[in-house]
C-alpha cells in the first residue's frame, strides 16, 4: 500500500489524519487492527492549471450552482497540480464538473501520477 497524499489537522482534543491511499481497504482495516478510529471520504480530484488563479475556475463553477466545498488541498505531481475537494453531494458536483468540462480525475489516473 502506498500512500499518495497526507494531511493533518489538530485541535485542543484531538486530531484528523487524512490519508490518499492506493489500496483503500487495505488501508482502512489496518489502522483498524490497530485501534484507530477510521471513516471513508469519497473526495473529487481535478487537475488545475499550475498557476496563479488555477482553482478559482473550479471554485467559480461550484459556487455558481451551490456547491460549497468543505474541505480542499492540492499537490503537484510529474508536472500536474491536482486539486482534492470535499462536498456533502459528490454525485451532483460531480455531474456539474463534468458538465463544465472541468477536469476531473478518475482513480486510475490519481494512481498514475
Amino acid at each position: 500500500m502506498n500512500i499518495r497524499w497526507v494531511t493533518f489537522a489538530t485541535s485542543e482534543r484531538f486530531g484528523v489524519i487524512k490519508l490518499l491511499v492506493d489500496q483503500t481497504g487495505v488501508a482502512f482495516r489496518a489502522l483498524e487492527k490497530q485501534g484507530w478510529t477510521v471513516s471513508l471520504v469519497e473526495v473529487l480530484a481535478l487537475e488545475v492549471q499550475d498557476k496563479p488563479g488555477g482553482l478559482h475556475e473550479i471554485i467559480d463553477c461550484l459556487t455558481r450552482h451551490g456547491i460549497n466545498v468543505e474541505n480542499s488541498s492540492g499537490y503537484v505531481a510529474n508536472n500536474r497540480a491536482v486539486v482534492l475537494i470535499e462536498v456533502k453531494d459528490v454525485a451532483s458536483a460531480r455531474k456539474i464538473l463534468a458538465r463544465e468540462k472541468l477536469p476531473l480525475l478518475s482513480q486510475e489516473e490519481m494512481l498514475k501520477l
